[in-house]
């Protein structure tokens, strides 16, 4: 497992097309932070999972890709939009079954309209490193805060 050399948590930014605020990941804007401004904070909720928006650029016959990994233990953070909803939908589960659920890789059709609403499976606490990437190569990396209160 890589252990990613992780930095200070990002900042959160003004969307303009919202007129809200997120986190800019390349393409793809994160919602559902504790705060509007600020660092990236999520709220974890032990044994549910973690709902996250994605919200993206619209480009035309282009994708990318999500990945997570946790900056202290190192694991692949897994993802859980489109067609794992039902598997997990809000309901409460131990985190071996959070890690195991989902994907590790969550592909963003950049083209297709509409947000994805789903979940991102964090078992612990501690920083998280997202990155994207489009055609194999980096376009976003930030990192994000998971706590309890």
């Amino acid at each position: 497992m890589r252990q990613p050399q992780c930095g200070a948590v990002s900042t959160l930014a003004h969307e303009p097309e919202t007129q809200g605020s997120g986190l800019r990941v390349g393409p793809l804007w994160l919602r559902g932070f504790i705060h509007d401004s600020g660092p990236a904070v999520i709220l974890l909720q032990p044994w549910y999972p973690t709902k996250v928006l994605i919200a993206h650029e619209r480009i035309p016959h282009s994708s990318v890709e999500l990945r997570g990994i946790s900056c202290s233990t190192g694991p692949a953070l897994h993802f859980c939009y489109e067609g794992c909803g039902g598997e997990l939908g809000g309901t409460s589960t131990d985190p071996a079954t959070l890690a195991a659920a989902g994907t590790p890789v969550q592909t963003i059709q950049l083209g297709a309209p509409g947000d994805y609403t789903g979940y991102m499976l964090f078992t612990a606490r501690g920083k998280y490193q997202l990155s994207a990437a489009r055609a194999g190569k980096p376009v976003g990396e930030v990192i994000v805060l998971v706590r309890r209160h």
